[in-house]
């Protein structure tokens, strides 16, 4: 349970248990794919240019949160971070990246990243509690005697969980 409002939570640290640990191998067979598709034959003809290797480490990280799923997404750092790690990283002769150095700079982008559940775990307490407790406030101020409780609490919990699958935030 703990792990789950960890993963939900806004803005906080990646553990780098959670994803190098857990998620190795995955992120490793992911990692390695987007290397031979977007890196490897443009490393072996010419430089890899800054902004190339922005957008390689860019659909990486996005690759690595479609497969791994869940409402626990890796938020990609600043233009700057991944720049100064792929000029310490890079080959200073021929501008190439080996998939080693790539493997590399990635784990350190991930270890050190944050995550991002979009407030889920706030909408979720509040769409599951707030709005049929509200609901059952402002009955019992207006008009304690229109409908029973047992039919209000049920009926505005159903229509906030509809209301959260219609947002895709469950």
């Amino acid at each position: 349970m703990g792990q789950t409002i960890n993963k939900l939570s806004k803005g906080m640290k990646l553990p780098q248990q959670t994803v190098l640990q857990a998620d190795g191998e995955a992120i490793k067979k992911i990692v390695d794919r987007c290397y031979s598709t977007l890196l490897e034959d443009v490393n072996n003809t010419k430089p890899i240019s800054q902004t190339y290797f922005h957008h390689a480490v860019c659909k990486t990280v996005e690759a690595i949160n479609v497969e791994l799923g869940g409402s626990t997404q890796i938020l990609i750092p600043s233009y700057t971070k991944i720049i100064e790690l792929y000029e310490k990283n890079r080959d200073r002769w021929s501008g190439q990246i080996t998939r080693d150095k790539f493997v590399n700079i990635l784990r350190e982008l991930i270890t050190g990243a944050q995550i991002g559940g979009r407030g889920k775990f706030r909408d979720i307490l509040l769409y599951i509690y707030g709005f049929p407790v509200t609901a059952l406030l402002i009955k019992q101020i207006l008009v304690p005697d229109a409908i029973s409780n047992d039919i209000l609490i049920p009926a505005a919990t159903s229509a906030s969980v509809f209301a959260l699958a219609k947002q895709n935030k469950i």
